[in-house]
């Protein structure tokens, strides 16, 4: 049984702003290979992204562009299924993709978190972040470190394949199956408006969103309903994602972000798993889960 896992980091809440990628190559059960690519975003990098991940502009002044490496992470990964933990880093490698028009890589994608959601009943709703399964399953590693993260995301995924006693293959479909039937809310189909669709392939994720979109607040609550996310008003210790719009400078009151912003940023520091999207990258991530 052989696959890849790949992990990527940013610079900013910019799903295309890579700044590193990492990748594990597990076979029959055991991690045999993994690489590690710095990135050049040729972005901006956050000050707390740099907090979580220290990767710093300095670092990656001299090393290579996404596009400059592209055509070798896809003659490793080839035609092999390729695991991802969450749905952001497809997100991303989409994204960046898209940015230097390149083609996406045409690979089959299967999402560990969602089949630790299938596989064990006491993640189904949350839990299911990359630090707090590590945690359960004993494994250590440095966590917002790429390479890191794709080799703990690959252990973890071994996991499941071994206390379900499948293969790999089963979970290529089984992954979108509902993690929670409709029956269990009210015994139809429907929901509230600020709840996530039970059926939608990104229930368990609570959502809040922060500025002015493109979208008004409600059909961008509604997008994220119809793919199984809850919209929350403010950032809670539920929250899995902030959407970030314009921000309006009065507002801001002297900050250079929101308050929702850096109360997240604070849960981030904290532990809680939470990634912080621009809107474009929202669309992008319900785009590709509905």
């Amino acid at each position: 049984m052989r696959f890849f896992a790949l992990d990527v980091e940013t610079a900013n809440p910019n799903q295309s702003s890579i700044c590193q990628i990492g990748l594990a190559l597990s076979e029959n059960g055991e991690i045999v290979q993994s690489w590690n690519w710095l990135i050049n975003p040729e972005d901006y990098f956050d000050h707390f992204n740099v907090a979580v991940h220290g990767i710093t502009e300095s670092d990656v002044v001299n090393a290579k562009l996404y596009n400059e490496i592209h055509d070798e992470l896809l003659n490793i990964i080839s035609t092999d299924i390729v695991i991802h933990h969450t749905a952001f880093d497809k997100v991303a490698i989409n994204s960046v993709c898209n940015k230097y028009k390149l083609t996406p890589p045409e690979i089959t994608w299967v999402d560990s978190a969602r089949v630790v959601r299938r596989v064990y009943p006491e993640f189904r709703i949350r839990g299911y972040g990359l630090g707090n399964l590590s945690k359960h399953f004993g494994i250590e590693f440095k966590h917002h470190d790429a390479e890191e993260d794709a080799i703990a995301t690959a252990k973890i995924l071994n996991h499941c394949l071994n206390d379900s006693n499948t293969e790999l293959s089963l979970w290529i479909e089984e992954q979108y199956r509902n993690t929670q039937s409709s029956k269990t809310v009210g015994g139809t189909s429907s929901f509230k408006p600020s709840e996530g669709d039970p059926n939608g392939s990104l229930f368990g994720e609570f959502c809040v969103f922060t500025g002015t979109l493109s979208l008004t607040r409600k059909e961008a609550a509604l997008i994220a309903n119809s793919c199984g996310i809850t919209v929350e008003k403010n950032v809670t210790k539920k929250t899995s994602i902030l959407v970030v719009g314009m921000q309006d400078e009065y507002r801001l009151a002297g900050h250079d972000k929101s308050k929702k912003q850096r109360v997240a940023e604070d849960k981030i520091s904290e532990g809680q798993e939470l990634k912080i999207l621009s809107e474009n990258d929202f669309i992008s991530l319900t785009n590709s889960n509905k």
